[in-house]
């Protein structure tokens, strides 16, 4: 990392690419959105910065930076790898000496455009636990198949950052350059509760995507409803957000659980202030930051144990670990309503603060840039 916060490095030295053409900035929920946010608001930015096949949201977008946005949202029938190859070989004039990456399909055509890149990976999730990656709605690489690419692509970066404890060992296996991170929470936005919140009902937050089991959320909810009176809330969007309302209505939950496609990471610091219970139900995940985002705004957390595989929330009220069972998560749903203990506050570990966590996560993106 530079010492001297006037050195900057040269233009186009290097490149931030981002993992998805479906990017809209922070007002969508998302962990690897966030932690980009993050990054631009916390890291020692050098100039020659540019977004990759990610799309600006309306107000300005994640970036605020004075270079190109490029798209490849033509041709949506094809697979994100061949569109963000495609992209990259159209402007290849534009990529620096380094590449970061955060969707490990992406490397192997960053590679086929520009063989001299040195790439920087970021895995946010377990690999070990994906055995596919849907590169579009009509397309995926699954099983065998995707075993084999994740291996060859595995090879290639000058260094790979973690944020899966489970998974680490192996990917420092096929990599020695690899490095263990920590889910994070930005402190600024996040800020803890003041002791005078008045809160009621279930948060639940995240893509609308399988991994994440939105699905099982309303299923959850709906198991134990009648046991209380409390209201839940979706936050997101994605692929299955269309079979998530087809639910909704099929059993008239209208009037008690509500949908919000968007919101930003500020009003969602708000609303988990104004919020009793988080439910988390992901088949599985590599750090998850909207639990230590919940901890730290002192709500109670019921979770899958794939939601949780480094223990973040520990397994003492009020918090719930169960099975990924409707039923269970309902029971745990009532449990968490009706229980009397104090709410955790705010116990964050200093190496989960965004503040620390994106300055040594850019320490290792410029030992690659002065290699």
């Amino acid at each position: 990392m530079p010492q001297d916060s006037s050195e900057r490095l040269p233009a186009r030295d290097l490149v931030w690419t981002i993992h998805s053409i479906e990017v809209t900035g922070p007002t969508s929920a998302g962990g690897v959105e966030t932690f980009v946010a993050d990054y631009f608001e916390f890291a020692d930015t050098p100039q020659g910065l540019m977004g990759l096949a990610g799309r600006k949201a309306e107000d300005g977008g994640l970036f605020h930076l004075r270079v190109p946005i490029l798209e490849s949202r033509e041709h949506p029938f094809l697979p994100l790898g061949l569109r963000l190859a495609k992209a990259m070989a159209k402007n290849r004039h534009l990529l620096g000496r380094v590449v970061v990456l955060h969707r490990v399909e992406l490397v192997l055509p960053l590679k086929l455009v520009r063989p001299s890149a040195k790439v920087v990976l970021f895995v946010h999730t377990n690999l070990s636990k994906q055995v596919a990656f849907s590169s579009g709605r009509r397309w995926a690489l699954e099983g065998f198949g995707f075993r084999i690419y994740e291996a060859l692509a595995l090879r290639a970066p000058r260094r790979i950052l973690v944020y899966s404890k489970e998974d680490f060992p192996r990917i420092l296996r096929k990599n020695r350059q690899s490095v263990l991170g920590a889910a994070s929470v930005n402190d600024r936005i996040f800020a803890g509760p003041t002791g005078k919140e008045n809160r009621s009902g279930v948060l639940w937050a995240g893509r609308l995507e399988r991994v994440k089991n939105p699905l099982l959320a309303v299923r959850a909810f709906l198991a134990t409803m009648d046991q209380h009176s409390q209201n839940l809330l979706l936050v997101g969007d994605g692929l299955l957000a269309e079979k998530v309302f087809d639910l909704v209505e099929r059993f008239a939950l209208e009037d008690r659980v509500k949908v919000r496609s968007s919101m930003n990471r500020s009003e969602l610091a708000e609303e988990m202030l104004s919020r009793e219970v988080l439910l988390v139900t992901s088949h599985f995940e590599g750090a998850p930051r909207i639990i230590v985002e919940a901890i730290q705004q002192g709500m109670k957390v019921v979770s899958t144990e794939g939601s949780d595989p480094e223990n973040l929330i520990g397994r003492k009220r009020p918090t719930w670990v169960v099975k990924a069972k409707a039923e269970n998560l309902g029971q745990a749903i009532v449990e968490a309503l009706e229980c009397s203990d104090p709410l955790p506050l705010g116990k964050i570990a200093n190496h989960q603060r965004a503040e620390v966590a994106m300055k040594e996560a850019q320490e290792e993106i410029f030992s690659v840039v002065r290699d």
